[in-house]
């Protein structure tokens, strides 16, 4: 509900922090992140077309992106070891 109101423009560090997270070791954590940038990407769905609309996506993307994908990639990895370890 808070991002819904305060982010970007007022919770500028918000997306930097979640990202640092995904390296966590604890799964809960990483799962907690996701969900939460979950609901922050899940609040462009139903909103008109507008340039602050694109200027809000953007930002996200911007910083999301190569996070996870990289979060994915090393998640990968992690399940092809563990199944060849099984």
């Amino acid at each position: 509900l808070i991002a819904a109101v305060d982010f970007p423009s007022k919770w500028d560090n918000l997306l930097p922090e979640l990202v640092q997270k995904f390296n966590s070791p604890d799964p809960s954590v990483v799962q907690g992140v996701l969900l939460t940038a979950n609901s922050i990407i899940k609040r462009f769905r139903y909103v008109q077309r507008s340039d602050a609309l694109y200027s809000d996506i953007l930002y996200v993307l911007e910083r999301l992106q190569a996070p996870l994908l990289t979060l994915f990639k090393t998640t990968g990895k992690a399940v092809e070891a563990y199944a060849n370890d099984a």
